[in-house]
């Protein structure tokens, strides 16, 4: 039993240490392109909360819920799942908007292509969620222990 919970806890620790290492990762690349520009995924990352009432502003939400995410997958608590799933579903709802609003002062710009950062925080988010299945998965008991 004590050895199934120590492969469980180094588990929970590398899926929770990969889907971090991807989230800053694309903090470091464009996040999405425009017709008049590119927006860096740390500048959407620290100043995308403005725009949050705004059409696809509400994906920016994603963020807070994947950092408690990994917080709560860490520290193994059960409804991890649960944030880590709203995130996904945030990180991917993104691709439903045709437009952005990239600064306060503009009108909405049309989204042209999506930057690798974008793909890098999706797969994040996907691989959080993945991880949180995975450490879900209840213990099959072998037959010959019955």
């Amino acid at each position: 039993m004590k050895r199934k919970r120590i492969e469980n806890d180094n588990l929970r620790f590398w899926c929770c240490m990969a889907a971090v290492l991807c989230f800053l990762i694309s903090l470091c690349f464009d996040s999405f392109c425009t017709i008049k520009e590119c927006t860096s995924s740390l500048m959407a990352f620290g100043v995308g909360w403005f725009s949050m009432f705004g059409g696809s502003g509400i994906c920016w939400l994603a963020n807070p819920l994947l950092i408690v995410g990994f917080i709560l997958t860490f520290k193994g608590w059960r409804y991890s799942i649960l944030f880590s799933f709203l995130g996904m579903i945030l990180c991917i709802s993104f691709l439903h908007f045709d437009t952005v609003l990239q600064n306060e002062a503009g009108p909405e710009q049309r989204i042209v292509t999506y930057g690798l950062g974008y793909w890098l925080w999706t797969s994040s988010a996907i691989l959080l969620f993945l991880c949180n299945l995975l450490l879900k998965k209840p213990n099959v008991i072998p037959n010959d222990q019955f």
